[in-house]
């Protein structure tokens, strides 16, 4: 039987709580409340909830100190945090984003949009628990056809840890839509120009090549080109590791480059087999 999730609203309002609990309740999640920030940061670490609902005004504490309090606790700083207020305040908005929120909701809320994005954060939830290909591309295809959005965090970590999967990075190509697949290759790209972990890189160029493979039409501001390029300096580079120089190959043939780099390929494979 699984265990029903867990959400957490830090609210003095009572109306909030009861609109909260009704809508908790047609996810199948527990509800659990808490009147102010004291009481939410205390029952947080006690029953480490899946989600927090968290006011902006609390009798005790600023909604936006209680966000930072929880992002400094170990135990807690990875729950999804949803911030609520009465009022559209741009400067606030931005603070709670940057300090970590998951959203930002402002008062009255929709309970019909603001259940979807509940069920779209719990589905991501159990995505990121599960480690087989089939179970993941069927919730990619849930995600997909309930219209829920994936968050930046969850499409990296998907990237990096299914990099040579063609049908999970395919299916994660649908889901955000040919528009934002710069978002998706940009991230990418920057991670594997920054990172000095050799695993890391590897997975990026693996990543990279798919995504190119996988929808080459798309132009975007991080450029098909500057990517085949960025891969192709690797291949060809005499400091990089031999391992990552052969990803970087592989990466290049997969896209249809394979005449660019056929001697270098041919010497590096014959180099890689004399250190075995």
């Amino acid at each position: 039987m699984a265990i029903k999730k867990k959400v957490l609203v830090i609210d003095d309002q009572i109306f909030m709580q009861k609109l909260l609990a009704a809508v908790i309740a047609k996810i199948d999640a527990d509800y659990y409340s808490a009147e102010n920030g004291e009481i939410g940061l205390k029952k947080s670490l006690e029953i480490f909830p899946d989600i927090i609902i968290l006011d902006v005004m609390l009798p005790d504490i600023s909604g936006i100190d209680l966000l930072k309090k929880i992002k400094e606790q170990p135990e807690i700083k990875n729950i999804p945090v949803i911030m609520l207020s009465g009022k559209s305040d741009e400067e606030i908005i931005n603070l709670a984003e940057k300090i970590g929120a998951y959203s930002y909701f402002t008062k009255p809320i929709n309970p019909k949009k603001f259940e979807k994005v509940l069920s779209g954060i719990l589905i991501e939830l159990d995505l990121l628990q599960e480690i087989e290909e089939e179970k993941i591309i069927a919730t990619l295809n849930i995600i997909r056809n309930e219209d829920y959005v994936l968050s930046v965090k969850a499409i990296k970590k998907i990237v990096l840890n299914y990099s040579n999967s063609r049908k999970i990075l395919t299916e994660l190509i649908h889901i955000i839509g040919e528009r934002k697949i710069f978002e998706l290759k940009g991230l990418v790209y920057s991670l594997l120009k920054k990172s000095g972990i050799q695993p890391v890189r590897e997975k990026c160029i693996w990543a990279l090549g798919q995504l190119l493979e996988a929808n080459n039409k798309v132009k975007d501001e991080i450029d098909n080109k500057k990517i085949m390029e960025l891969i192709y300096s690797i291949a060809v580079s005499d400091i990089e590791p031999i391992e990552l120089r052969l990803v970087a190959c592989v990466a290049l043939k997969q896209i249809g480059l394979e005449n660019a780099i056929k001697e270098i390929y041919e010497v590096l494979k014959k180099k890689y087999s004399e250190m075995l």
